[in-house]
């Protein structure tokens, strides 16, 4: 009977002794550690590992940043070189469009323009001659040195009206005289304005036409000799640049 019990608990200890060795054995080569003479010491193994890339970077001094040519942009607009098709239609605003008009009659002296082309603002694309030019600035000089002589004769008559040496019935009339002159003179002034004509006392009868918008002549509907009677459209003009 003591036989046997000792066979079992010989038998009983191998088994437990084999199962610590066993989880023993698992657990060295699990974690990678090696164990020698009762001590443990650990190692990390890095072969299986890659190396962290690194970005390369290129720097240029200023002499070498000339020497090769670089240049720096920035964004441009330009045009595409592939063509997009789409209906629709353009159309101009009104401030776009202009026609060139004279409001006298006269003759129609020189066209400096051709249908297409390009013409400035101020430019002068025709002139237009006409004996009525003359009398408009004959009438505005005549208007100017009466204006200058009645400008003078009411100032005199105000003082004299102020100082009582004469009666306020002569004053009345000068100042009468005085400021109709001066409206004759401004209405004729504005009629040089408009037909481009100085008032410097140089008398012509030829006047420019004169381009009142930037952009290309589409149509000319006078010729050289013509004589149109307040020519409400000679000339067209339209600019595309703001086109919708």
């Amino acid at each position: 009977m003591k036989k046997s019990n000792i066979i079992y608990a010989s038998i009983v200890g191998a088994i437990i002794l084999a199962v610590i060795l066993y989880f023993s054995l698992r657990h060295t080569e699990g974690d990678g550690h090696v164990h020698t003479d009762g001590e443990t010491h650990t190692e990390e193994s890095h072969s299986d590992e890659k190396e962290p890339t690194t970005i390369k970077e290129v720097e240029l001094n200023e002499a070498q940043f000339k020497a090769s040519s670089i240049e720096l942009g920035t964004f441009s607009d330009k045009n595409l070189s592939e063509v997009i098709k789409a209906n629709g239609y353009t159309k101009l605003p009104p401030q776009n469009q202009a026609d060139v008009s004279v409001f006298t009659t006269g003759i129609v002296k020189t066209i400096n323009v051709m249908e297409g082309q390009r013409v400035s603002k101020g430019q002068t694309i025709a002139t237009i001659e006409s004996p009525e030019f003359t009398k408009i600035q004959e009438a505005y000089l005549t208007s100017k040195s009466n204006l200058e002589y009645l400008k003078l004769e009411f100032e005199r008559q105000k003082t004299l009206s102020d100082e009582e040496v004469n009666s306020k019935k002569v004053f009345q009339k000068t100042k009468s005289d005085y400021e109709i002159e001066r409206a004759r003179f401004n209405s004729l002034q504005k009629q040089l304005n408009t037909l481009h004509i100085s008032g410097n006392g140089n008398t012509t009868a030829t006047v420019p036409v004169i381009a009142p918008i930037s952009g290309n002549i589409t149509e000319i509907y006078i010729k050289i000799g013509s004589n149109d009677r307040n020519c409400s459209r000679c000339i067209s003009i339209t600019t595309n640049m703001q086109s919708i």
